[in-house]
């Protein structure tokens, strides 16, 4: 069910493409500018979790990922300095 509202002002020109590209896909207008957003809105999003590489890129960044593991006890001492100024944020 929708009950979100999203409301938006274009110029003339604009309007008119829309309504014509929504009547070549006969789908309502409204559904047409709805999936146009969701479909930006998906692409904008995705680049922010998916990104793709060159295979070399690739290769270094598994070679990366593959290395053991190393103590960091700076990092040890920084989260529990957290705990102590914020307490357990979970």
């Amino acid at each position: 069910m929708k009950t979100a509202r999203l409301s938006l002002r274009i110029d003339e020109r604009s309007d008119a493409i829309v309504r014509r590209a929504a009547e070549q896909s006969q789908v309502p207008v409204g559904r047409f500018v709805e999936d146009a957003a969701v479909h930006a809105a998906e692409r904008v999003l995705a680049d922010r979790v998916h990104f793709s590489l060159l295979e070399e890129e690739w290769d270094a960044f598994v070679a990366l990922l593959d290395r053991p593991v190393r103590e960091m006890p700076g990092l040890g001492r920084a989260d529990a300095a957290w705990d102590r100024h914020f307490g357990d944020a979970e």
